[in-house]
């Protein structure tokens, strides 16, 4: 029952934060424009929010995986000892 409801509460977080990232991006380029910023200002704010979420993401990146298979067990690499 925890399981489930720590999933809940996960998805209601996931639910929450989205929603509001959702209302404040679309209302975001009027609340600017009636502040007197530029069209060409609110797009480039916007490309600006993009590279920067781009440019954290990579560097937060996970280390890669191993090639799998390792090379050392490729198939057709590993042999049976031969038997007696």
């Amino acid at each position: 029952m925890e399981r489930f409801a720590s999933g809940f509460r996960l998805a209601g977080y996931g639910a929450a934060y989205f929603f509001a990232a959702g209302a404040f991006m679309s209302y975001w380029p009027v609340w600017l424009r009636d502040r007197g910023v530029t069209d060409s200002e609110i797009g480039t704010l916007f490309m600006s929010r993009q590279l920067v979420s781009v440019r954290v993401g990579a560097r937060h990146r996970l280390p890669r995986a191993p090639h799998w298979p390792p090379a050392r067990h490729a198939a057709g690499a590993r042999r049976l000892p031969p038997s007696s």
